[in-house]
């Protein structure tokens, strides 16, 4: 990699911060990090655009949040939380390698520390079904 792809690559990380929900950007992302051979996070890239899943920033209510970014699994029905970028997919939610038995959510200080958690779930998930080797 060379300098000019980390400048590439921090303009995708700054663009996709201001605006977590931006498909397009995303989407450019996923094609550039397949272009550099890292196909398993253009796959989380666009598993992220289908899914409609990314992190935001959990409500603060009353008390002062510590770790802001949060992933929580969909559980039972789930349709009122099926549409919310935060709420994962059961299988994906317990592939969160930050993940321990009986927690009813995952927490991260910083948006990319979430989203580097889903890569790596869903690559875990890739690879043991056999979609990936």
């Amino acid at each position: 990699m060379d300098s000019r792809d980390d400048c590439t690559e921090a303009g995708f990380l700054n663009a996709l911060a201001a605006n977590r929900a931006d498909v397009v950007t995303r989407a450019v992302y996923a094609d550039w990090l397949e272009e550099r051979y890292r196909e398993s996070e253009a796959y989380a890239q666009r598993w992220m655009i289908a899914w409609g899943k990314y992190p935001m920033q959990r409500p603060q209510g009353m008390r002062r949040i510590i770790k802001p970014f949060a992933w929580y699994p969909i559980r039972g029905d789930g349709e009122l939380v099926r549409n919310s970028p935060i709420h994962l997919p059961h299988p994906v939610f317990l592939a969160l390698p930050e993940y321990r038995f009986g927690k009813k959510e995952v927490l991260y200080l910083h948006a990319w520390e979430a989203e580097q958690g889903l890569i790596r779930a869903i690559q875990t998930l890739r690879y043991v079904s056999g979609l990936r080797k």
